[in-house]
């Protein structure tokens, strides 16, 4: 049985234990890059911290899949299995376009002015090709026309602390990724099919 087969065949409580890991994964990746970080590691941090961000994706796309059976929707198993456990520019992208449009949501919910918090981010933001370019150079030696480069000439203290922003800001707009339980799942579950059913063809999304 393929992947894409698996992640069809798993329950909702499966999918939720997914949700979790990769979330609590996420968070373990930006502890140790902000101890690297700190040591003046910089170029190894930016790679740990590129890579939960890549799990922040990948806990906020198998979240989107709740969504969908909830909602009944056709799912392709295999795009979300490649889009959200093989493409790493695609975890990127579902990461940052997730957490600008969840904190207007924060903002329109609670009234809070969330302005500071979406500015920063967006000041932040660096493209999804450009950031795996990126962690791929702060991995690898490689080279341009210039002749060959070290992982440290491609990464600047600057880039780290940008990411470490963007990273901050992502752990604490999808901290209720880290604690999903079965029963919060039925509660969000119960309250998207009211929701869907009230509002006819209106979609959370």
């Amino acid at each position: 049985m393929k992947k894409d087969q698996f992640l069809k065949s798993f329950n909702n409580k499966e999918i939720t234990s997914g949700i979790n890991k990769a979330f609590n994964n996420a968070c373990e990746l930006i502890d140790e890059a902000m101890i690297l970080e700190n040591n003046e590691k910089v170029t190894r941090a930016f790679t740990l911290y590129q890579l939960g961000l890549e799990e922040f994706g990948k806990s906020i796309g198998l979240f989107f899949l709740l969504l969908d059976r909830f909602y009944d929707r056709e799912i392709n198993y295999l795009t979300y299995y490649n889009d959200f456990f093989r493409n790493h520019i695609a975890k990127t992208s579902e990461v940052l376009k997730s957490t600008e449009d969840y904190l207007k949501l924060i903002e329109i919910m609670s009234g809070y002015n969330m302005n500071e918090f979406i500015n920063t981010f967006k000041e932040n933001s660096i493209s999804p090709k450009k950031v795996n370019t990126l962690k791929n150079n702060s991995l690898y030696v490689d080279f341009d026309s210039n002749g060959f480069f070290s992982p440290s000439i491609k990464i600047t203290k600057g880039m780290v602390t940008n990411i470490n922003s963007q990273c901050i800001i992502i752990k604490r707009t999808f901290t209720f990724l880290g604690n999903l339980s079965e029963n919060k799942i039925k509660i969000i579950e119960d309250y998207l099919r009211i929701k869907h059913s009230s509002n006819n063809n209106t979609i959370i999304n």
